[in-house]
């Protein structure tokens, strides 16, 4: 967070989204857009090929082929890619944190730009408007629809409008002269900060535009580009080895690299935004070490409170469940990458030093490392060959409130059970009531340790 203290983001903040950020929707990335389109077109009729064509060429290219196919029908078919699940596409949870930044604030010091054909961002718009009592009558839809820079072009469930998608509507505006997204992107650097989530940077007018803005960067104010290491689909040996190569490229070009592990970390850089220019600010990492060194501080203390609460939970539980067996533990962050089994229902721990400990991160091999980074209750079924005397299990993220600043995930709940995580998951309408007050109650006591500490 430290990156964008200096950018110029206190100022104004563009936000730029690409592909990634509606990935998460459901929705196609341009590699699979275009397989979608060359099937639909007909231009290739073996999806192996398909994707082996796009491949080894630049999807723009190909993109070409399906157009010349379809001539006429060509929009009404990229819609038809676009949406192709049979249930519509909601916001992800970064969509609800662009939003939620720009409503937080006013509306003239933050920009919304996406490469992006769909209109999630301002369905996202519309939300957080109503859910903040801020819906503003009539003209909402309006005001939202002009809050969001469409760079592509629009493809909505009912009419496409500038849709950029092939190479030669790529190269008719590159050869246009200055575009009126050029000129944006201008405006918004000698603004402040520009930060770019969620794209590859492999659109040629992006990345000409931004050559053009980044060498008249008079305000000297920062381009950032935010790289997750879940998007790159490497493990963490593998990030490494590329970190180096990954920061000197952007640098090479005048972008300045964020580089994080998780599609959440995304989530939570966005959420931070508003609160990382005050005095007293803390960052996430610096939050949940806070949580730890208290819990740490006053071992004795936190091992019996919480050990009697997670055995009141398992009589709480079996009452939804009907299950002889059920076991609850808390695990605690330490805020330097791994996730800790802090209390149990059915024991007290004498020292810190006994504890397990696993490291977090999507593709952490133990579930809690797993809830830790995401944003949703990870479940688990265990199998003969598994070191559990569980049938299945389910871990929640517990996100804490300190200090004021946004909540974020510093602890695990974790529920095992005897039978298996279909069993469970038919009780879910009954249990899911159940397991958000659970991780309300504790996402509140661990905000309160931090409150009763700095009193």
């Amino acid at each position: 967070m430290a990156q964008f203290a200096a950018s110029g983001a206190d100022k104004h903040l563009t936000l730029l989204l690409g592909a990634g950020a509606s990935v998460a929707s459901g929705l196609p990335d341009w590699n699979e857009l275009a397989v979608r389109l060359l099937l639909r077109s007909g231009a290739v009729r073996d999806r192996r090929l398909a994707e082996l064509l796009v491949r080894e060429q630049d999807p723009l290219l190909v993109a070409e082929a399906a157009k010349q196919s379809l001539g006429s029908e060509w929009e009404a078919s990229v819609r038809q890619a676009l949406y192709s699940a049979p249930e519509s596409p909601s916001p992800s949870t970064l969509h609800f944190a662009v939003a939620q930044h720009m409503l937080e604030g006013a509306h003239s010091n933050t920009t919304l730009i996406t490469l992006n054909f769909d209109t999630l961002l301002e369905q996202a718009l519309r939300v957080v408007s109503l859910r903040e009592s801020r819906l503003l009558g009539p003209l909402a839809g309006e005001c939202f629809e002009a809050s969001v820079h469409h760079l592509h072009g629009v493809v909505g469930s009912v009419h496409v409008r500038d849709l950029v998608l092939t190479l030669t509507d790529y190269n008719e505006i590159l050869s246009a002269g200055l575009s009126w997204q050029q000129a944006l992107l201008r405006h918004s650097l000698r603004q402040g900060a520009v930060l770019i989530v969620g794209t590859t940077y492999r659109d040629p007018d992006v990345r000409k535009w931004f050559h053009h803005v980044l060498q008249n960067n008079r305000g000297k104010h920062s381009a950032l580009v935010l790289l997750v290491r879940q998007a790159f689909r490497l493990n963490q040996e593998e990030f490494e080895g590329i970190r180096e190569a990954l920061t000197h490229q952007w640098r090479s070009v005048g972008m300045d690299p964020v580089l994080a592990v998780d599609f959440s970390d995304a989530v939570q850089i966005v959420q931070e935004l508003a609160h990382v220019h005050q005095p007293n600010y803390l960052s996430p990492q610096e939050r949940t070490k806070l949580i730890w060194d208290e819990h740490v501080s006053h071992f004795d203390r936190y091992q019996n409170i919480y050990s009697q609460q997670l055995d009141a939970d398992v009589d709480d539980l079996g009452g939804v469940l009907h299950m002889d067996r059920l076991g609850t533990s808390l695990w605690l962050a330490d805020g330097n990458g791994f996730v800790i089994s802090w209390a149990a229902n059915d024991r007290t721990y004498r020292s810190a030093k006994t504890l397990l400990r696993a490291r977090t991160g999507h593709d952490s091999p133990v579930l809690v490392g797993r809830a830790l980074a995401g944003e949703e209750p990870v479940w688990k079924d265990y199998g003969e060959f598994d070191e559990s005397p569980w049938g299945g299990a389910v871990a929640i993220p517990i996100r804490t409130k300190v200090l004021g600043f946004p909540p974020a995930t510093t602890a695990v709940y974790l529920i095992g059970f005897s039978g298996s995580v279909e069993r469970v998951r038919r009780d879910f309408p009954r249990l899911e009531p159940r397991l958000r007050a659970i991780e309300n109650d504790w996402a509140s006591r661990l905000s309160h340790v931090i409150q009763n500490a700095s009193t």
